[in-house]
């Protein structure tokens, strides 16, 4: 979205990778010869990132994640399965001083039938930065 444009310096992104077959740094013309089809196992990945600095040194954000058919084959009970992840952060910043917190998950997609496994995340830092160059922090 353009700068500026929402009030809040609300700012929402959305991506989409068609194609997460391909590990390697390839050219559009390569073929990495496995799987010739990978989007019939659900090889792509949607994401939506919501972020807005409500004051001066603050930064609110969030965002989802959702990978499709993740572990699926055709013909199998994992058809069909996605992947899902969450975050909503803050991060606030006086002078040179920085102190963040994240929390989400994760729930990966499950094509065996097993059961669903959720992953809680929490993070948070410290910064201080010394000059331009140069900065600490502990996480």
């Amino acid at each position: 979205m353009p700068a500026d444009l929402l009030p809040l310096g609300i700012q929402a992104k959305i991506g989409y990778v068609p194609d997460m077959n391909d590990t390697t740094q390839l050219s559009a013309k390569e073929d990495n010869g496995t799987n010739p089809s990978p989007h019939n196992t659900g090889r792509n990945l949607t994401m939506l990132t919501v972020s807005a600095t409500p004051i001066d040194g603050l930064k609110v954000a969030a965002d989802v994640a959702q990978t499709s058919e993740e572990t699926g084959t055709p013909g199998t009970a994992g058809n069909g399965d996605k992947g899902i992840s969450a975050n909503v952060g803050a991060k606030y910043t006086m002078g040179q001083f920085s102190i963040g917190y994240t929390e989400g998950g994760y729930q990966p997609a499950v094509g065996d039938g097993s059961a669903t496994v959720t992953y809680d995340n929490k993070f948070y830092g410290l910064q201080f930065d010394v000059n331009d160059n140069l900065s600490v922090s502990y996480c």
